[in-house]
């Protein structure tokens, strides 16, 4: 396999570029994968993140762009991971930019060099982590690597500083590097109690679509106390919900295992669920979701996501019928609790026309169970009555069931 050169940008600070690079790569090299992490902001977090002391380094990543032949054997220094090592940074890192600006193909500096540093050391992935800018330390990362990783925390200013980075990456694909794409996007902490969480995260989801990674990296405090005693999470906090984000992040980079992450509220705790593989469940199905807590209705949309890009939700009986009118929809989930008529006026109305008729519905219902109700639901033929809270993990695999026998009704 070749060397998978990525670059983790945004021209933003503190949104977990530094702790991404330095645990991802933790869980990269536990997979047993040779990984060798290139420290390329002169604030050096990722250096000091692993105990190095910065004020005394032979060598370090100013070397690395500086000098034609800046050897390794002291550049390249270990991490306490086996397979992980670091070309650190120091603080002359930041005269490189300066000393940078009056030499000839000063973008290519960094690619130059480092594939010599790769090939000698037979790595698999290499993971540069970049400054919270768009300077020509960013600019000589970008022409290295083959793919970028972007990390965003998902709130309302992370989104304003998206446009401009991705000007800057297609100007460097065009003018200096036509190989390079944006293969993940990375949400940071993530706090799934907030809705303003969700609102962002379906707005990413739009710009970036399927490049965005299933798997969220929850706040959590030992990430944020890990670089304090010169570890990763994978040695500080192993059984953390950081460590946790991060191992399923490596291994969804490796492509082993997609994974979904369930947001708390109003559902049943379990965070995480593995892949499924939906036999019925694809990109063309279109899903049409009924409530009235728009909080819910975005979670439901989010998790969905994976598997299909057609998901609708109303929030009333009228916004629905008005909806079902004029859209094809595959499948039906409708709480039973909506304003004015309920979820079963909204069965009623979608049983009573010929071209709709068939089509399965699931009920989501807060209330309590009741033996009457579900006798209801079941004289109506609908597919599934479901509990909240629930659990979306089991609601992506009720959906795919009674596409099946949905489809086998038609």
């Amino acid at each position: 396999m070749p060397t998978r050169v990525i670059a983790i940008v945004n021209q933003k600070g503190g949104v977990g570029k530094t702790t991404t690079c330095a645990n991802l790569g933790a869980y990269l090299a536990s997979l047993k994968k040779k990984v060798l992490l290139v420290d390329l902001d002169p604030q050096a977090n990722l250096s000091l993140h692993f105990g190095v002391d910065t004020q005394s380094l032979k060598k370090s990543c100013y070397h690395l762009l500086m000098y034609d032949d800046p050897g390794t054997d002291e550049m390249v220094i270990g991490t306490g991971i086996d397979n992980l090592e670091l070309i650190p940074a120091s603080m002359r890192l930041a005269d490189a930019e300066l000393e940078l600006v009056n030499v000839v193909g000063r973008e290519w500096s960094l690619a130059e060099r480092l594939e010599k540093v790769i090939r000698t050391g037979g790595y698999d992935f290499v993971l540069i982590d970049c400054s919270p800018s768009l300077g020509l330390l960013t600019l000589n990362a970008l022409t290295a690597a083959s793919e970028v990783f972007i990390t965003v925390q998902p709130d309302y200013f992370s989104l304003q500083g998206i446009g401009r980075l991705i000007r800057t990456l297609d100007l460097v694909r065009k003018r200096l590097n036509n190989g390079l794409r944006v293969t993940g996007v990375v949400l940071c902490m993530f706090n799934p109690t907030r809705i303003l969480t969700w609102e962002v995260t379906e707005r990413i989801r739009e710009i970036f679509k399927e490049k965005v990674f299933n798997t969220f990296i929850r706040i959590n405090v030992n990430l944020a106390e890990a670089p304090s005693y010169g570890q990763s999470i994978l040695t500080y906090a192993p059984k953390s919900n950081g460590a946790e984000d991060y191992f399923r992040l490596a291994k969804e980079v490796l492509h082993d295992d997609k994974m979904i992450i369930m947001p708390g509220k109003d559902f049943s705790f379990l965070n995480i669920v593995e892949e499924y593989s939906p036999k019925n469940l694809n990109q063309q199905t279109s899903i049409h979701f009924v409530d009235n807590d728009l909080e819910i209705c975005n979670m439901v949309k989010v998790a969905f996501s994976s598997f299909t890009r057609h998901v609708d939700f109303s929030n009333d009986f009228e916004q629905a019928v008005r909806y079902l009118e004029e859209n094809p929809v595959d499948i039906l989930i409708t709480e039973i609790k909506l304003p004015g008529k309920d979820g079963f006026e909204l069965i009623k109305w979608v049983k009573s026309k010929r071209d709709l008729s068939s089509i399965p519905i699931i009920v989501l219902t807060g209330s309590v169970r009741d033996r009457n109700s579900i006798i209801k639901c079941k004289k109506m033929g609908v597919a599934k009555y479901i509990l909240k809270p629930f659990d979306l993990g089991r609601l992506i695999r009720d959906v795919d069931v009674a596409l099946d026998s949905g489809r086998k009704k038609r």
